[in-house]
């Protein structure tokens, strides 16, 4: 099994708010259950023999949605393809900019539309060295890829003529899609049932 990997603490606030919003819906799935359960059980003896294979169903059904979330948001530790050129990458990406990208907008869209003035020069370094490097600037600065880094910082520097603060900005975050998990929440197997009924339904 492919361990997750979570180099940086950008993605963990959206996390820790998913995981919140997904124990949150889950109680108040089984707590509303519970109720329908209770008021079934007393309006129909029918019910109370198809309430267990329901509660079973939503159960199994739980367990598949879980697996799966797991599944999809574990990633290996090295997206990097094998023939992968972190210069040549951000040379060409840069000749793309260049032609007309406003670079103080492209940066702010990057870190989840901070002002180009709070994005400091470690800041910067930290997004290229996962967007050309799919590294860590620790990892980078550990292999000795630290110059290679720091010209690529100086090259957006003089390049559109901006000055980058030094120092890190620790409460920015970058968009690391390959480092996050999947970003979806819960939906209980009577939701989709409804739905699929209310369809049905509309059909006719």
């Amino acid at each position: 099994m492919p361990s997750l990997r979570m180099p940086c603490e950008l993605g963990t606030m959206h996390q820790q708010e998913a995981y919140a919003m997904t124990c949150s819906a889950a109680l108040a799935v089984a707590m509303c259950l519970s109720v329908l359960a209770a008021a079934c059980m007393a309006a129909a003896p029918l019910l109370v023999l198809l309430a267990p294979l329901y509660f079973v169903g939503e159960l199994l059904f739980l367990m598949i949605w879980y697996y799966r979330y797991k599944l999809l948001s574990y990633q290996p530790l090295k997206h990097r393809p094998l023939s992968h050129d972190p210069v040549s990458s951000f040379e060409k990406a840069m000749a793309h900019l260049k032609v007309s990208a406003d670079i103080k907008h492209f940066l702010s869209i990057w870190f989840h539309g901070a002002a180009f003035e709070d994005i400091k020069r470690e800041n910067v370094a930290d997004l290229l060295a996962y967007a050309f490097f799919y590294k860590t600037r620790d990892e980078i600065e550990a292999e000795g890829q630290a110059q290679e880094l720091e010209a690529m910082v100086q090259f957006i520097e003089l390049t559109w003529k901006v000055q980058l603060p030094p120092g890190r900005n620790s409460k920015l975050r970058w968009m690391c899609h390959l480092w996050e998990p999947m970003r979806c929440w819960y939906q209980p197997l009577g939701f989709y049932l409804f739905m699929e009924g209310a369809a049905l339904l509309g059909a006719l």
